[in-house]
């Protein structure tokens, strides 16, 4: 009977130590990619992000307000589009030569300016409470002069697109990310960054010595600037 005992007992060891050998085996040869979880499984959701980005325009406060929306991938990859538009808008005085009443014509405008395009970026431990990432946003924009005016007296106001104007513009705007975790379906942000704008000048004509000459108003990097970001995420993050 002991030796019976023994039999069955070393038989049911090496049943077991065989068993995760071949599991163990099993899951070193299982196919796994980049965008697969623990089980090997891919989830695929996404979100969609109300920001405000706080940044200077030419030493000043500056403003602009956006949203976007990605495919995430395993909670920690995510792809999608943005979109951001400027609400402050810096006003410039100038005196430049119209064509059109063949004359110098003296103006307050003030500077619109808006760009959207392709954001990628990674979450690190997005089921922690407090976890971090970051994103990075490649796009094109536009700059132009508004021009304020009332239709008349009893109606209402609004702003449109005058000369001059500058597009398309390459923007980039890397940043690191503070998430935090309010519910399953929403996130607050807190992001620190930086909006990098390429290089053009917002040229207008001139009369000089009755020569009609270029100058320029501005440079489109006066929107180069470190950014402070909040938003709010809504989405499936369980």
């Amino acid at each position: 009977m002991k030796n019976i005992i023994i039999l069955i007992t070393t038989l049911f060891l090496y049943n077991i130590s065989f068993a995760q050998t071949e599991d163990k085996s099993k899951e070193d040869n299982e196919y796994h990619t980049l965008f697969s979880n623990e089980s090997g499984k891919t989830k695929v959701s996404g979100f969609g992000t109300l920001a405000l980005d706080f940044g200077g325009i030419n030493n000043d406060f500056g403003l602009m307000i956006g949203g976007e929306g990605a495919v995430l991938i395993n909670r920690s990859f995510f792809i999608g589009l943005y979109g951001r538009g400027s609400v402050t808008m810096p006003s410039y005085t100038y005196t430049y030569y119209s064509e059109r009443y063949a004359n110098e014509v003296s103006v307050n405008k003030k500077v619109s300016f808006g760009h959207g395009g392709l954001m990628f970026g990674a979450i690190f431990n997005a089921e922690k409470p407090i976890h971090f990432g970051f994103t990075i946003r490649i796009g094109g924009g536009g700059m132009s002069l508004v021009d304020y005016y009332m239709k008349d007296m009893h109606s209402s106001s609004r702003y449109y697109y005058d000369y001059p104007h500058v597009a398309p513009l390459f923007v980039m705007s890397p940043q690191l990310d503070f998430e935090m975790n309010m519910t399953n379906w929403m996130k607050f942000r807190v992001s620190a960054g930086y909006q990098y704008v390429s290089s053009a000048s917002l040229m207008y004509n001139s009369l000089d010595n009755g020569s009609i000459v270029k100058k320029e108003l501005f440079n489109t990097n006066i929107y180069n600037t470190p950014t402070l970001s909040l938003g709010f995420i809504f989405g499936c993050f369980k």
